[in-house]
């Protein structure tokens, strides 16, 4: 106990009690109030996160094609952890999580029913199908991945080249002095920490409603809902809390490994048998990709409703992960060049992110566009968490496949909180250096019996909506350091010999 960062650790832990118990006896009040100061969180700030989230692609574009991308974060000598290989699938697993197994087919058909009133794309149409890809490649490829990749470019850079704490405040250090940083240290920490665990408790919500949805598909339980429920949430808890209690270089590599490979299988079946007349409308949607980054970023919305209800939601909520995510992806980067940084952290991910939703998403919407499905319907009926199994049973092998997600999506949840987890419990802990890297099992233990609480309380009390709400709060004060992040960033980039000559003494494996 006495390695824990007081300042930081105790808010947080405090804070996300009281929030369960107003989920628990506030109910709809709750998410009523989430819901309208959500509202006017986004109202005030929602162009200004599309904006930052454009800037910050644009310098995720910049600088491999400068000498700071020449840079081996740790120092010229320094041997890298992993093999390439095995870097990419953790850094793919760790921040997909559920989100493409979640939303990957609800959410084109949100667009497809629905797309902005100020667009004049009719419901149903072509140019519907059209616009709901483009929309998933906006939300899920390079914005959201330089999002995540700037800060963590950052505090690699900070942390093994230019001596910096594990701390989030850390990669302020090109832009304030040793003292400053020291002061704010703790309550930068705290409120990141805040928004990531009020994050993964929405992703475990939307991680059980998969895996519920499943079962719910292939078997009779017979379990009421909130036992089911309860049940699936404890188990997931478990399976990560010990996953993470082995060590960064044991669990997380082997589980990485696991759901990459998960990832490959679905996608290699859903290609072969789903509709080949998906990758013609996915590349007349990637046409239109580049027309709405710039919309996006710097443009007035056409639609500002829409616009915050989906894409400033999306990055805030991206936000809200962001800190504490880059202080897990900075640390795998010993070894490597800030060019090979950028490729693993932000190219192939998007890339990868753009296949998927071409086979998924595209194929979700050629059934429901020819009428080969009512997927709109059971959208409607069912909840979002019907849909991927409603497109199974189009397929052949379906119940096969179903149970197969299920596996998929389990272990994908548990590896992202694997390394999330490992991230929280260093932020709260103290001593934690590049030579002593790893913080005290009890404490990822209780950040993951607490997230699993938080979960568990919200699905059963103010629904997944509330939780989710909460969470993408959190992207408020990320904004703010995000902002902050990206102009360090910029002053790295103008003054890079300043991070080549650390060296640490340390090895690694592949």
């Amino acid at each position: 106990m006495q390695r824990i960062r007081p300042g930081v650790f105790y808010p947080v832990f405090i804070l996300l009690l009281t929030a369960a118990a107003a989920a628990m006896f506030g109910g709809e009040i709750f998410t009523d109030s989430l819901l309208e100061l959500n509202a006017a969180v986004l109202s005030l700030f929602g162009n200004a996160y599309s904006t930052a989230t454009a800037l910050m692609l644009i310098v995720c574009i910049i600088i491999p094609f400068t000498p700071f991308g020449k840079i081996r974060i740790g120092g010229p000598s320094a041997v890298p952890f992993f093999s390439k290989g095995r870097w990419f699938a953790i850094v793919l697993c760790t921040t997909i999580a559920t989100g493409i197994l979640f939303w990957g087919t609800a959410e084109p058909l949100f667009h497809y029913t629905a797309p902005p009133e100020g667009s004049g794309i009719a419901p149903g149409s072509d140019a519907a199908v059209r616009f709901s890809l483009t929309t998933l490649f906006l939300h899920w490829s390079f914005s959201p991945y330089a999002i995540y990749t700037v800060p963590a470019l950052l505090f690699a850079v900070v942390y093994y080249n230019g001596g910096g704490r594990f701390s989030i405040s850390s990669v302020f250090m090109p832009l304030a002095g040793g003292r400053i940083l020291r002061r704010i240290s703790p309550w930068v920490d705290t409120v990141a920490l805040f928004g990531l665990v009020m994050g993964m408790s929405a992703s475990l919500g939307a991680g059980v409603l998969t895996l519920k949805g499943g079962l719910d598909r292939i078997t009779t339980v017979g379990l009421p809902d909130e036992v089911l429920t309860a049940g699936i949430a404890l188990a997931v808890i478990a399976a990560f809390t010990v996953s993470a209690s082995t060590g960064l270089f044991r669990g997380i590599k082997h589980l990485s490994l696991l759901n990459f490979a998960g990832f490959l299988v679905l996608l290699v079946f859903a290609a072969a048998a789903g509709s080949t007349d998906v990758y013609a409308e996915a590349g007349r949607a990637l046409l239109d990709y580049p027309a709405a980054l710039i919309a996006d970023g710097f443009l007035p919305p056409a639609d500002e409703d829409w616009s915050h209800r989906w894409t400033a939601f999306y990055w805030a909520n991206w936000m809200a992960w962001a800190p504490v995510t880059a202080l897990f992806l900075g640390r795998l980067a010993y070894g490597r060049t800030v060019r090979e940084f950028m490729a693993v952290n932000w190219l192939l991910p998007s890339l990868f992110a753009l296949i998927w939703m071409t086979i998924f998403g595209g194929n979700v919407l050629e059934a429901e566009h020819t009428g080969t499905s009512d997927l709109s319907g059971i959208l409607a009926a069912e909840g979002p968490e019907a849909v991927v199994y409603a497109l199974f049973e189009l397929l052949p092998a379906a119940v096969l496949v179903t149970l197969f997600f299920v596996l998929v999506t389990f272990l994908s949840y548990t590896t992202a909180a694997d390394s999330n987890t490992e991230a929280m419990g260093g932020i709260s802990t103290r001593g934690i250096s590049p030579e002593s890297p790893a913080p005290p099992v009890f404490i990822k233990v209780i950040w993951g019996a607490l997230i699993g609480a938080v979960a568990v309380i919200a699905l059963g009390f103010a629904g997944i909506d509330g939780i989710r709400l909460l969470s993408n709060l959190g992207g408020l004060p990320a904004l703010f350091f995000l902002a902050a992040a990206t102009a360090a960033l910029i002053a790295m980039l103008m003054r890079p010999g300043l991070y080549v000559f650390r060296e640490k003494e340390k090895s690694g494996g592949t």
